[in-house]
């Protein structure tokens, strides 16, 4: 459909990463269910429609909306899980104070993540492929306690007008797998062309419809054997497509030079899938290059240990040789040293005066 293909060809991403830290804290304001907190307090700082286009689409009257461009009626709508991407203004007291427009591209949001604000994903939730709407929103519903600073004080009503460009699933459990696997394909096209960073967001699209850590599976309540046979062989499925994207982002950070986010990604993997060959061999090599060499033969005693592929084990011993080597180079400099220092160095020193 449209929708599918708007978002996967989407070339940038603003949520390609997982949201940072920081940013988290500052986004626990929307973990409590706004529609509890109005049933709490009571009332709604906007009781009545701003005209009489505008239906309140919450059932709270939390947030209002109004229709500006009708877009596919007969498209679905998008649901809880969703990738949708939007253009949006957003508007306090007539004036615009954040917008895809300063980015110039569409922002891609899931409804119900929580990484954007209520009436935002909720809202997205009843527009149609192509409308534009604008929706008036309850400070439970926005910004809440915080504010936008320095533009909106604190728990202000605020107008949001967005535009749905493209959006695709929610999925199976069974589709996930194919809907990750085609990111990750397009992310493996991107890392052969060497557009690591390109490459980056497509894989981190895949982990967004997967999940990012491997969960417990729950089917002991499932009584079919078949069926459940069929739900452990979909998460078996999940989980290693998990594992080789996460390999490959890795593997990208690695030829952006960024070690750090390389190793960041080889622990993860290590946590997810404990005998990992890519992961341990990459911590190994790294060791080795801090002269950490015990430490290295450790993560690669584990491949040899777990993994009997004969081309791994023979890439293991040649690792294993090649560590052996520098070590023994390293000796024979110390020795060198030791020699001229407390042996022969006198000698080499009135010779080279003469």
């Amino acid at each position: 459909s449209k929708a599918t293909v708007s978002v996967l060809n989407c070339s940038v991403a603003r949520q390609a990463e997982p949201v940072p830290r920081a940013s988290r804290v500052v986004m626990e304001q929307w973990a409590v269910d706004p529609h509890m907190e109005m049933a709490k307090r009571g009332w709604s700082m906007v009781k009545e429609a701003p005209d009489e286009d505008y239906v309140d689409v919450s059932g709270c009257q939390g947030i209002w909306k109004k229709v500006l461009e009708k877009g596919d009626d007969g498209a679905k709508r998008p649901k809880e899980g969703s990738f949708c991407e939007i253009e949006y203004w957003y508007r306090y007291k007539g004036e615009v104070f954040d917008t895809t427009d300063k980015e110039g591209f569409p922002l891609e949001i899931i409804p119900g993540s929580g990484m954007s604000t209520a009436g935002m994903e909720e809202g997205v939730s009843t527009m149609a492929l192509g409308e534009r709407a604008t929706f008036t929103l309850d400070p439970l519903f926005a910004f809440k306690e915080n504010g936008y600073p320095p533009s909106v004080p604190e728990w202000a009503v605020v107008e949001l007008e967005m535009k749905l460009v493209g959006f695709m699933g929610p999925w199976t459990q069974e589709e996930k797998v194919v809907a990750a696997g085609e990111f990750k394909a397009a992310g493996n096209e991107l890392f052969k062309a060497k557009e690591f960073k390109e490459g980056l967001k497509k894989y981190n699209k895949a982990l967004d419809i997967l999940g990012r850590r491997r969960r417990k599976p729950t089917f002991d309540h499932v009584q079919d054997p078949e069926k459940k046979a069929r739900m452990l062989d979909v998460e078996e499925r999940q989980h290693v497509t998990r594992v080789h994207v996460l390999q490959n982002i890795m593997q990208c950070w690695l030829k952006m030079g960024n070690m750090q986010r390389c190793l960041e990604y080889a622990d993860n993997i290590i946590r997810q899938d404990p005998y990992n060959v890519k992961a341990h061999f990459r911590k190994a090599q790294h060791e080795a290059s801090k002269h950490n060499y015990y430490t290295a033969r450790d993560f690669l005693n584990v491949i040899q240990e777990h993994n009997q592929d004969p081309q791994v084990q023979k890439d293991v011993a040649n690792e294993l040789k090649r560590i052996a080597a520098i070590e023994a180079e390293m000796k024979r400099r110390e020795k060198d040293v030791a020699r001229k220092a407390f042996g022969g160095g006198e000698a080499g020193v009135a010779e080279s005066a003469a």
